[in-house]
């Protein structure tokens, strides 16, 4: 796939294009993105068509890397496109917007119905990206000097139950990410920042993921007890009045941080300011309707709609899209006029946060991101509840 706009041309990245852009890092010093490079090529699900580069004449623009991942939504499996690169080399909309459309159209063609990066709501809200989980930090207190408890550096062998530890402690988080063994050998060998809690007999009980100067951004615990154990050991606390943390609110961890006098603050990002923070879209509704039928089923059996039979229409700017209901199963289909219940007037930006358990359907209507009928919210809230 090759795009040309104007001189502008966009296309997977070739050896030749990656030695260039290498070369391009060493000459202006910047190791980080040499190294986020290397690390994102050798990841198990790479894709050649991910890594995007875009050129001027013969001047190098941009580039753009993208990460396939799964994350797990209640039942529901979905195939998720991070942008975990996205650099302009000129400057200029135009190459901006160019770039961008080819990272999603790529999207598109891999089948990742979904998109996530991290970027201010200002600049991405208006092509339909928007927040799509709360922001929580978590503070513990200075503890006392006891105790010494210590961990060490995760070893290859240690794979296996930290993967177990891991869909423990994740399993009631949503979107937390579905790794294979393949990413659990690509995450230990090349990111050295697993620490593991052994207990006397040198059994794994828990581990912590954390870089240096930034929380705890993973974590996971065989149980209550060993997450307290956790935060003893956690090394020296990086923020003004203590450790940080942040772990989702349902995440055992954190419920052990707050037994201990830890204080959570729970923020939703704002489309104010130029704050750089994780949003998500919606390439394709088809798929992405498909991909979550079967938390929509389990839903629907276990709220007092069950049984319920017609055609549920979401309604964008250019296309529709239904789920049509009966008989207990659910499918999808493209629009029909004659929906029983339509959500109007979607924009894309609230699509992602509908589908993905941020908003809930009547404050998206209060705020003119959809449009339906008062008699529709109860259903709608069966389909589409929030997700904390």
């Amino acid at each position: 796939m090759s795009h040309d706009h104007n001189n502008l041309t966009m296309r997977p990245a070739t050896e030749a294009d990656l030695a260039v852009l290498q070369r391009h890092f060493q000459q202006h010093g910047l190791q980080e993105q040499g190294q986020l490079l290397q690390w994102q090529l050798g990841h198990p699900r790479h894709r050649p068509h991910c890594t995007l580069i875009a050129r001027r004449g013969n001047h190098l623009a941009g580039w753009a890397l993208l990460r396939h991942e799964r994350r797990q939504l209640g039942p529901a499996t979905l195939e998720w496109g991070h942008l975990a690169a996205f650099e302009m080399l000129i400057e200029d909309v135009s190459t901006w917007e160019a770039l961008l459309g080819a990272c999603l159209e790529t999207l598109t063609g891999e089948g990742l119905p979904f998109v996530s990066l991290h970027g201010d709501v200002g600049r991405f809200g208006p092509i339909g990206f928007a927040p799509y989980h709360m922001a929580t930090e978590l503070v513990l207190p200075t503890r006392p000097v006891g105790p010494c408890v210590y961990l060490r550096p995760a070893q290859p062998d240690d794979l296996d139950d930290l993967a177990a530890l891991y869909e423990h402690s994740y399993v009631r988080v949503p979107l937390h990410q579905v790794r294979s063994r393949a990413e659990w050998r690509w995450l230990l060998a090349e990111a050295n920042s697993f620490r593991v809690l052994e207990d006397s007999l040198g059994r794994v009980l828990g581990y912590i993921r954390v870089a240096p100067g930034q929380p705890v951004a993973e974590a996971a615990a065989a149980d209550a007890g060993i997450a307290r154990s956790l935060l003893e050991a956690l090394p020296p606390h990086t923020g003004r009045d203590g450790q940080r943390l942040s772990l989702p609110l349902a995440h055992p961890v954190a419920q052990a941080a707050l037994h201990r006098g830890g204080v959570a603050q729970v923020r939703a990002p704002t489309a104010q300011g130029t704050a750089v923070v994780p949003l998500a879209g919606v390439v394709d509704v088809g798929e992405a309707l498909r991909q979550l039928l079967p938390a929509f089923t389990v839903r629907l059996a276990q709220s007092r709609y069950a049984g319920w039979q017609g055609l549920v229409q979401l309604e964008l700017a250019e296309e529709r899209w239904g789920l049509a209901c009966g008989n207990g199963q659910l499918r999808v289909v493209e629009g029909n006029s004659s929906a029983d219940v339509r959500l109007r007037q979607l924009s894309l930006a609230g699509l992602a946060q509908l589908l993905l358990g941020y908003r809930a359907p009547a404050d998206l209507r209060a705020t003119g991101d959809l449009s339906c009928d008062d008699t529709a919210l109860g259903l709608l809230d069966a389909l589409f509840p929030v997700i904390l």
